[in-house]
């Protein structure tokens, strides 16, 4: 949430009005190679449930995708992503 030393964590709507923003923070110790997945769905309510998701692995074990709510499939492909 927002911090005031440094400045940051903060969302406004308005000249000289701000209010906390929601932020992440994370750390891993791990071997490499490493692949990390990260999945913000942004949803119109908070009071809405979030969609089931799946992780899809490779041969290499390693994360290959994602399935979301059991029809949409977003499959890793290097630098790039497929949607389908």
């Amino acid at each position: 949430m927002g911090s005031a030393q440094p400045v940051r964590g903060w969302v406004s709507q308005d000249y000289g009005q701000r209010r906390p923003a929601p932020s992440v923070v994370w750390s891993v110790r791990a071997r490499l190679p490493l692949r990390v997945v990260t999945l913000l769905l942004p949803a119109p309510s908070p009071e809405l449930t979030p969609p089931h998701v799946e992780l899809l692995t490779g041969p290499d074990e390693m994360p290959a995708g994602v399935v979301l709510g059991g029809r949409e499939r977003i499959v890793f492909a290097g630098d790039e992503f497929l949607v389908s």
